[in-house]
């Protein structure tokens, strides 16, 4: 019921692994709109028998994320219904950011010895929580509690600093 209400302001609605509901919003995601005293309303199915007529705002937008591996169990059909846009945290963060995320990453891999085998010891073995994301996060805080400015220009003697700080 909150999307209905959702759907009735100048919002943009983030869905996420909501699959049980999309089915319902067919028409709202199809922008299948009856115009009645130039107002928006689609049909939302609240059951088998219940179809009630919603009101849409005319700056409503509904944003749906899908992980890449689950794309195969979607129907085409509903994939059809938006625009579809591929995002991955490199795109999200700055590239000084990432640089020296990757660089964490590197002196990290050094750490690790060579000659035991594949699969043991890996990151994950020797630090909590480990993941890139995670590494990335710290190189972003840690120019924010260095007061170090992306815009700045790049300094090759702050980056022990920042990596002492990681």
């Amino acid at each position: 019921m909150d999307i209905i209400l959702y759907a009735e302001t100048n919002i943009t609605l983030i869905m996420h692994q909501m699959g049980h509901l999309y089915d319902n919003l067919y028409d709202l995601f199809n922008q299948n709109f009856a115009i009645s005293a130039r107002k928006k309303y689609c049909r939302i199915a609240l059951g088998a028998l219940y179809h009630p007529r919603c009101l849409v705002h005319d700056d409503f937008y509904c944003v749906v994320f899908i992980h890449k591996r689950d794309l195969d169990q979607c129907d085409p059909s509903f994939l059809n219904r938006f625009e579809k846009h591929i995002i991955d945290i490199q795109a999200l963060i700055h590239p000084r950011h990432w640089s020296l995320s990757q660089q964490l990453y590197t002196w990290l891999d050094d750490f690790l010895p060579k000659n035991l085998g594949n699969h043991f010891p890996l990151l994950q073995h020797l630090f909590v929580n480990h993941s890139q994301n995670h590494i990335c996060n710290l190189a972003i805080e840690a120019f924010e509690q260095l007061n170090i400015s992306t815009d700045d220009e790049e300094k090759p003697e702050k980056i022990p600093e920042i990596i002492n700080y990681c």
